[in-house]
């Protein structure tokens, strides 16, 4: 009795008259508009009631943070009988005490709707939840699963890969939990994640093991994330030799021990040409593995070498080459790069599209920051880092008087040399009116050398 009235009211839902917008116009209508107003639009008109069931709504729950453990789980227990509400992403970041909310969440009306679900830094979640997630059935849709810093271990990710319910699941997202070599080797040998597209296994401890498990998986990955995961040479050379690893766009392998051999085979890789998004700050590349990307890697628009020992002949390589000239992002800070090195990069045009530079902790002095601000082809940058670089009123000077800079929202200028007179002409620079400047220990303190950050 219960489903005809339920299908009745469906139908009678549907043979609507529209009113002064046509559906696809009510439709983008609804498309900007909170979940909270959308519910208002089922008491619209029988058109907007409609519509409102179809529009995909984004829930963010995180504006929920300070409520109380009790009315944050009466407004999921609210939420989970929203069955006309077509509800496909939800974000719980950081306001979750407890498993039983993902317990609740994961058995609502809307689960069987969800494609993406964010539960990034509850600490207090641990693999329980991960548990509730791989047994329900109701998610069999979820193609995004986000859960950094949740303390998931082994044991959690182990649960997730044996779960046919996981088999559209496209992008993980587990930086800062404990999962070692065990947790990898589950997902790479999963026959339910050869969809995945997306890792994020960030401060994880994988290893050189861990690597050669990806490297052998059955994913096809186009982003792989594994800052600080401790997979030195071998898992770098597992990685390069790869023909799995042919659809990667963007790899992050910072701070992993790798030394030049290691670097060697990434760069020189066959497997990695498709790569637009590279950082490698923090491992040994050195001047000729600096030169072999250059050559290797043209495809580039981010790229990341900072404390490298690259040295001023492969930095300049990189500045000056025609097959970097679709970066938009360049890091090359903690490699001691002179002023020759930031005459290089200012004369080249090859950089014009540069909307970031970071050259923290350098060596170039006021007439290498002269060569830069003097240069047209960095009118486009938005975000540059000249900190801890020596320079002192003279290149403060430059900075506040450069017409190309006046596109910067963030320029960072702390521990370096300028005065008081420095520091004014920055502040009151008719270039940099709109610029968060940072001037931190600045004011002749070149004596002091802050804690070198990768």
């Amino acid at each position: 009795m219960g489903q005809k009235s339920s299908a009745s009211n469906e139908s009678s839902l549907a043979s609507y008259t529209p009113s002064c917008f046509p559906d696809e116009v009510c439709l983008l209508i609804m498309s900007f508009l909170h979940f909270d107003t959308i519910k208002k639009c089922f008491l619209v008109c029988k058109q907007w009631s409609w519509l409102a069931r179809k529009i995909p709504v984004s829930v963010d729950m995180r504006v929920l943070s300070h409520f109380s453990a009790n009315n944050l789980e009466n407004r999921l227990k609210l939420m989970s009988k929203c069955k006309h509400v077509n509800i496909t992403s939800l974000d719980l970041t950081q306001i979750m005490q407890k498993t039983r909310a993902v317990e609740k969440i994961v058995q609502s009306e809307y689960a069987s709707c969800l494609k993406e679900l964010i539960l990034n830094h509850n600490y207090e979640m641990r693999d329980g939840a991960f548990t509730a997630i791989a047994t329900c059935t109701k998610l069999q849709n979820l193609e995004i699963l986000s859960a950094n810093s949740c303390n998931i271990t082994n044991v959690g990710v182990e649960k997730l890969a044996q779960s046919p319910i996981m088999s559209k699941l496209r992008e993980l997202r587990l930086s800062g939990n404990d999962i070692s070599e065990c947790g990898v080797q589950a997902l790479s040998t999963s026959s339910f994640m050869s969809n995945l597209q997306v890792l994020d296994l960030d401060y994880s401890r994988i290893g050189p093991q861990g690597m050669q498990h990806l490297a052998k998986g059955n994913a096809k990955l186009t982003e792989l994330r594994l800052l600080l995961s401790d997979i030195r040479n071998d898992g770098a050379i597992s990685l390069a030799e790869s023909p799995q690893m042919c659809n990667l766009t963007i790899l992050n392998l910072e701070s992993n021990s790798i030394e030049q051999s290691g670097v060697m085979a990434l760069v020189g890789s066959d497997h990695l040409t498709n790569l637009t998004s590279l950082n490698l700050s923090g491992n040994h590349v050195g001047k000729s593995n600096a030169l072999l990307l250059v050559s290797k890697m043209q495809n580039l628009t981010y790229l990341s070498l900072g404390d490298t020992k690259i040295e001023d002949e492969g930095a300049i390589s990189i500045v000056t080459s025609p097959n970097m000239s679709h970066l938009t992002f360049l890091s090359m800070r903690n490699n001691s790069l002179g002023s020759e090195f930031a005459s290089k990069l200012a004369s080249n045009p090859y950089l014009s599209k540069l909307k970031e530079l970071n050259l923290y902790c350098n060596k170039l002095g006021d007439h290498g920051a002269m060569s830069i601000v003097k240069c047209e082809n960095m009118k486009n940058l938005t975000s540059l880092d000249l900190g801890l670089n020596k320079i002192a009123d003279d290149g403060a000077f430059s900075i506040a008087s450069s017409p190309y800079l006046s596109n910067l929202t963030n320029l960072e200028m702390s521990y370096n040399d300028f005065t008081d007179r420095g520091e004014d002409s920055l502040k009151h620079s008719k270039y940099l009116f709109k610029t968060n400047i940072r001037m931190f220990g600045c004011k002749n303190l070149s004596s002091y050398t802050p804690p070198v950050h990768k």
